[in-house]
């Protein structure tokens, strides 16, 4: 089914656009609320009398879109991940892990909008595109960083080895000590007797 959206809907157009849609999406969405209009001959009629008022809305729907992409270039989210022995995380970060972290710093973005070229599996720092509206795309910084409580289990693992490497050398020190003296005991007493 032919239809013209009067507002932006995710995943499927924004205002103004003439979009394939499903009859059930249709009549039970879209219809609804107001957010398509059938695409016939009236109702292509009655767009183009609105069309400037569309456009208005268009060009708020992208004046916004416009200020979130000035928002989001300068933001800049951290995701911490647990991390194998060779610096690749386990799994990858997801587009909903950072809409999450973006919705910590206050910016409500949709998940859907945010596109990884590739799934992110390396720590360090990485540009995301983020798009926003037609033609309107924005780059957001993500920073992939070790766990904390992994960090802590590395340093505590790291302190525990080097204990045991003191110990170790203690002991040996001790063996070697007491080698010396049986050593010494038994030369004196050979030299006894």
């Amino acid at each position: 089914m032919k239809v013209i959206l009067t507002q932006k809907v995710p995943g499927v157009g924004n205002i103004g656009d003439f979009v394939s849609v499903t009859v059930g999406f249709a009549r039970n969405y879209l219809f609804p609320q107001k957010k398509a209009l059938l695409a016939d001959e009236k109702n292509k009629k009655v767009l183009a009398h609105h069309e400037r008022a569309l456009v208005k809305k268009m060009q708020d729907e992208k004046g916004k879109a416009l200020s979130l992409k000035n928002d989001l270039e300068k933001i800049s989210i951290e995701i911490f991940k647990r991390v194998g022995g060779n610096g690749t995380i386990f799994g990858s970060v997801t587009n909903a892990e950072i809409s999450a972290a973006l919705q910590e710093k206050g910016v409500s973005l949709e998940k859907r909008l945010i596109s990884l070229a590739a799934p992110l599996k390396k720590l360090g720092d990485h540009v995301v595109m983020v798009k926003l509206f037609k033609e309107v795309e924005a780059g957001l910084k993500v920073c992939v960083k070790m766990d904390a409580a992994q960090v802590l289990e590395l340093e505590e693992a790291a302190k525990n080895k080097k204990q045991r490497k003191v110990k170790d050398q203690i002991s040996k020190e001790e063996k070697t000590a007491q080698t010396t003296e049986t050593e010494i005991e038994e030369t004196n007493s050979s030299q006894e007797s």
